[in-house]
């Protein structure tokens, strides 16, 4: 018979016991036999066939084209379904998971003439803008050097463009994310009156995506907290205890649950302090400390000082067995609490701290106060510098701290005691009592009134340094008052009538009194009036002229002659302190010399110099870099600050933005141990100009 296969498979007969010779010839047995055995050789092929019906060949070349050993994505299928699914093959799988995007190159350069070339490359696109049509793989060609117009941006990418995918350049970014992608941004600017170009290279890298996402939330950190969990807000427990609730913390795709901890009812925490020389030091902790701070530059644990604050910081940190929580010391001391919370997390911290943990916030402590003055958690509270602009915020802070001002006055406030009037803001001040002194340093109130029945009293007004030109006007005197004028020999209005037993003039120093001999009504008066010293040994005219009209209820007294003392060509008794003097003229200090109270500072990364408060400040550098803040004074003058560098040196400076150096270049400050460097300023009013003299020392 004819052998059929490989076309299909054939029906060989084969004899029985019982079959003659003629059933199946013999011969012919073998024939088919032999057909079958060459069909099927055929069809399998010889080693490297070349015959593309062969097995051989469909299964081994590389020319091989389906259904051999190539099968496109919709010929696989996927092996364990659920039901009758509508995607079941491993093309539905792609196009569902897969996106359009670059692989390789896209690469933006500037060239020159405001021209940017972009390199050629591969990737994945779809023909339609639909996510669920075919993912197809391409490559683009390099394009021409593409032109970017002056003073204008340019959005450079990939289109799909019938088949024949280009790179395009746009004037908006706007991209289907199917048929299209971006690649790069350009914006040509015109700089010293030159077109320059900058090249933003932001590809739509969507191949290795899951590496790629694993490096975009390590950007946010290694350590993080999950903020849908939320949880890891620090409180504080007991006296001094550590609270920190529980939460999740994740690092890259790991998370790991914090069950939190409260060492008032058990666990510890590790608390740290640096050793100079010796490094950082650990201990287990139940209780934080209000009574010690870390100066990083000393072998031991330093004492803070009275009412002094500090900030306790507390990090979470990862480890073998899940989270522990670590405290550090405070690092420095500061004068106030605001003071305290202005300043950043330390820069000197365990190297694993600082790699496995992250802040979780602080207490702000005073000393030798247990209850915290704030607890504050980096998920709740905003760590800035800032400014407490209403009185009503500040608490837990002394009188001289809070700076009471701003406050409105009480309209009739009632006082006991000495009241002293700085400014003569008042209009009137009314008075009872024995003794009361009322003093006005700058202005006299306008109405000085003494309001007292309760009999005969003594008042005493005292004037210091009363201009020449300034005169006091008294009321009539009546019964047995008395007005006694000490050290001054001034005109007195206001006396109708003149009753020399009820007018005195006192020595400086013993006391002694002269009273005029004359009588009331007279044009001259004598008396016998004290020298300087006290003694009674001058007789003078007190009074060299009457008012001829003394009806209008004045009367002029004005001594004349030496009984003005000789006292007032000496030195002033008093001399009020004016805290904004003026010259009329040039300053000749002749043979001396000026001299100022220099203020000092140590740095802890961030330093305000108030140059207000004096022209000269010596600073030394902390364990940081530091970054400088001033406070103008109020006239252009010349400024000197002396710069002591680190004990291990390398420490650098960061200037305000108001600071003009020669070339526009700061100086580089030398990095020595304990070097000194002394940078002066020339303060215009606005800019300050910066001049330096670096490195100094003794002579070899």
């Amino acid at each position: 018979m004819a052998i059929v296969f490989p076309t299909s498979l054939d029906t060989l007969t084969n004899p029985t016991a019982s079959s003659t010779l003629t059933a199946v010839p013999h011969a012919t047995q073998h024939a088919d036999i032999n057909d079958a055995v060459e069909a099927i050789e055929a069809k399998l092929g010889v080693d490297s066939s070349a015959v593309n019906t062969s097995i051989d060949y469909l299964l081994k070349n590389a020319n091989s084209l389906n259904p051999g050993h190539k099968h496109n994505a919709s010929n696989i299928l996927m092996t364990t379904l659920v039901g009758t699914p509508t995607y079941t093959t491993q093309n539905d799988f792609n196009n569902s998971f897969g996106s359009t995007g670059r692989k390789t190159g896209g690469v933006g350069s500037d060239v020159g003439s405001s021209k940017v070339a972009v390199t050629g490359g591969t990737g994945f696109i779809k023909a339609t803008d639909d996510d669920n049509a075919q993912l197809l793989p391409f490559d683009w060609a390099a394009p021409a050097d593409i032109t970017i117009p002056a003073n204008s941006s340019r959005y450079i990418g990939i289109e799909y463009n019938a088949g024949t995918p280009q790179v395009v350049s746009r004037t908006t970014s706007t991209w289907d994310f199917d048929t299209e992608f971006p690649l790069l941004r350009v914006v040509n600017d015109t700089i010293n009156g030159a077109e320059e170009l900058y090249i933003a290279n932001t590809q739509w890298w969507v191949t290795d995506g899951m590496t790629n996402v694993i490096q975009a939330l390590r950007s946010f950190g290694l350590v993080r907290r999950d903020e849908y969990v939320g949880g890891l807000i620090l409180s504080g427990t007991g006296t001094r205890n550590v609270a920190v609730s529980g939460g999740t913390v994740w690092a890259a795709l790991n998370d790991t649950a914090f069950a939190g901890l409260d060492t008032a009812v058990t666990g510890t925490f590790e608390y740290y302090w640096y050793k100079a020389g010796s490094g950082w030091q650990k201990s287990d902790a139940t209780q934080y400390s209000v009574l010690q701070y870390n100066d990083i530059s000393q072998t031991t644990l330093q004492n803070l000082s009275a009412n002094k604050y500090a900030n306790v910081w507390v990090y979470g940190e990862m480890n073998a067995t899940g989270i522990s929580i670590a405290l550090v010391y405070p690092q420095a001391q500061y004068n106030t609490a605001a003071e305290a919370e202005s300043k950043s997390a330390p820069d000197n911290l365990p190297a694993h701290i600082s790699q496995l943990g992250m802040l979780l916030g602080r207490y702000i402590i005073k000393q030798n106060v247990d209850a915290p003055i704030s607890t504050q958690s980096v998920f709740s509270t905003k760590f800035s510098t800032s400014v407490v602009t209403s009185h009503a915020n500040l608490s837990n802070l002394d009188y001289a701290s809070a700076g009471h001002t701003g406050f409105a006055p009480i309209a009739s406030p009632t006082f006991t005691g000495t009241v002293k009037m700085n400014d003569g803001s008042v209009d009137r001040l009314e008075v009872g009592g024995i003794y009361t002194y009322i003093r006005g340093n700058t202005v006299l109130p306008k109405t000085l009134f003494i309001n007292d029945t309760s009999g005969d009293q003594q008042y005493e007004l005292a004037v210091s340094e009363l201009a020449g030109s300034r005169t006091i006007t008294l009321p009539l005197l009546t019964g047995n008052d008395e007005f006694v004028f000490k050290n001054h020999i001034q005109s007195i209005t206001g006396l109708k009538t003149f009753d020399t037993t009820k007018l005195a003039v006192k020595g400086s120093s013993t006391g002694v009194t002269a009273i005029a001999s004359a009588n009331d009504g007279g044009t001259n008066y004598t008396a016998t009036l004290p020298k300087k010293d006290g003694t009674v040994a001058m007789t003078s005219d007190i009074v060299s002229q009457v008012e001829d009209n003394i009806t209008d209820g004045h009367t002029t007294i004005a001594p004349s002659g030496n009984a003005v003392f000789d006292a007032l060509a000496g030195k002033l008794a008093n001399v009020v302190e004016d805290t904004t003097p003026q010259l009329g003229g040039e300053l000749d200090c002749q043979a001396h010399s000026i001299g100022f109270t220099q203020q000092t500072a140590t740095g802890d990364g961030t330093t305000t110099i108030d140059w207000k408060l004096g022209n000269k400040f010596y600073f030394t550098f902390g364990n940081a870099n530091e970054t400088f803040t001033f406070t103008a004074p109020s006239k252009p003058c010349n400024l000197v600050l002396v710069l002591k560098q680190y004990s291990t040196g390398g420490k650098t400076a960061t200037w305000p933005n108001t600071v003009m150096w020669p070339a526009g270049t700061a100086p580089t400050l030398s990095t020595g141990n304990n070097a000194i460097d002394i940078v002066s300023f020339y303060f215009n009013g606005t800019n300050y100009f910066g001049n330096s003299s670096l490195n100094f020392s003794v002579p070899a």
